[in-house]
């Protein structure tokens, strides 16, 4: 549905790290790799090894964890600003959209009626149905998604920043319940 935006503005244009910074990030990344693999296997070639114990090993992943993190970072703060202005510009669409979607509905709601009155095959019984209720029920319920929609739409409209941290917030939150 129009108004609820779970995860909406993860449907749009995601951003991505940049193909340099991506590229940057892989190639360190795997030097490091690389180098740990190779002292590794020098340490099982000379049996105990070169003081590379279980303690060394573990000091070293988290050197190469915390490189990917600081990399990662940076990349992170070139692209959250333009993440932020995304969200933004998506709340300005939900909120067109929902006040459009009722409208056009109404459009076609009228449209319906119109043709079916200016119709003379029907009898008058089946006129009366499909040419008055089911319009008038139409009608009815589109007047009711707009007395719901617009507020939130004028919402939308007036505080941006505020719907957006909630998609943030809703996108988090199956992180965060684990």
């Amino acid at each position: 549905m129009v108004g609820t935006s779970n995860v909406a503005w993860a449907q749009t244009e995601t951003p991505t790290v940049p193909p340099d910074a991506q590229e940057q990030i892989r190639q360190e990344v795997e030097r490091v790799a690389l180098s740990e693999v190779g002292r590794l296997r020098e340490a099982d070639n000379e049996g105990v090894g070169e003081g590379l114990g279980v303690g060394d090993v573990v000091d070293r992943a988290l050197d190469m964890i915390e490189t990917f993190a600081t990399r990662a970072t940076t990349a992170l703060e070139n692209i959250a600003p333009e993440a932020w202005r995304i969200l933004l510009r998506q709340q300005y669409v939900e909120g067109v959209l929902c006040i459009l979607i009722p409208l056009m509905f109404l459009f076609l709601a009228a449209a319906y009626w119109k043709i079916v009155n200016s119709s003379k095959s029907l009898d008058q019984d089946m006129r009366f149905w499909v040419g008055r209720v089911i319009p008038i029920i139409s009608f009815v319920m589109v007047g009711v998604a707009l007395a719901i929609y617009v507020p939130h739409s004028i919402a939308r409209f007036i505080n941006p920043e505020f719907y957006a941290i909630q998609d943030i917030l809703e996108a988090l939150r199956p992180a965060v319940n684990r």
